[in-house]
């Protein structure tokens, strides 16, 4: 046996999930459970509020200047 084989021998394959992946690290990794219910929902919110300005803010991004349109929304 070849010194490759023996080493892969000591390992096991990896588990092929058919869950879909998540960018939720909070979610994924059960963090909600350790936080107050107000926190929890600011946190989501915070997420939402992101997920629909990301777009919009990416030239603001790439030109490093500051979104005055977000102040309102914060």
């Amino acid at each position: 046996m070849n010194k490759l084989n023996l080493l892969n021998s000591h390992f096991t394959p990896a588990v092929v999930s058919n869950k879909q992946p998540t960018l939720n690290v909070w979610e994924s990794l059960g963090y909600d459970k350790h936080l107050t219910p107000k926190f929890v929902e600011t946190r989501k919110n915070v997420a939402k509020l992101m997920d629909e300005v990301y777009l919009d803010l990416i030239p603001y991004i790439n030109r490093t200047e500051f979104p005055m349109f977000m102040l309102p929304k914060l």
